[in-house]
């Protein structure tokens, strides 16, 4: 057969554009519970390297990459420790309706809506042979800035926050929320 360049290059480009279609965030669906809906959706966080210089967010690791399993799990145990963020935070705005019934507190000031945030993830191998991850949220959109380095802010409240997920034994800790100026 005799092809033409240009037939040749729009299959290629159509071939192109329909795998990576066909690349769309994972999906699985199980209703045991809230955090069991997986959506994993690659505009909303960015991945970097681990950097030894960051002694803070790790020690005694090396860099890894993550699969798609880390990222179904990422999601789903960060969506575990947002429910117990808020469940407490919850609990903590009632008590302070309740002492003081002059101020009307909005929920939005005491919880974490996942949706509105942009995450940078850092996953590493552990001493130990656990893989990690360090996960960094922040309000907003990307910026140039945001996608190519940390975000490190002062303050900022529940806008900013971040959580180690021990990715081998699907359990988070470190958990912090930024505190108000």
């Amino acid at each position: 057969m005799n092809y033409k360049p240009s037939s040749f290059f729009f299959f290629l480009s159509i071939s192109a554009f329909l795998c990576s279609c066909l690349r769309s965030p994972v999906e699985q669906m199980n209703t045991s519970d809230d955090t069991s809906f997986v959506h994993i959706d690659t505009g909303v966080f960015v991945v970097f390297p681990y950097d030894y210089t960051q002694y803070w967010m790790f020690k005694n690791c090396k860099p890894v990459e993550l699969t798609d399993k880390d990222y179904e799990t990422i999601e789903q145990v960060l969506r575990t420790s947002i429910m117990n963020y808020n469940q407490e935070r919850t609990r903590y705005m009632q008590t302070l309706s309740a002492d003081d019934t002059a101020n009307k507190f909005n929920q939005k000031d005491f919880i974490i809506d996942l949706n509105r945030y942009k995450r940078q993830y850092v996953a590493v191998v552990n001493a130990k042979g656990e893989k990690e991850v360090w996960v960094n949220c922040f309000c907003g959109n990307f910026t140039q800035e945001s996608r190519t380095s940390i975000v490190e802010v002062n303050d900022g409240g529940n806008c900013y926050f971040s959580v180690k997920i021990n990715l081998t034994n699907k359990m988070f800790y470190d958990f912090y929320v930024n505190g108000e100026a």
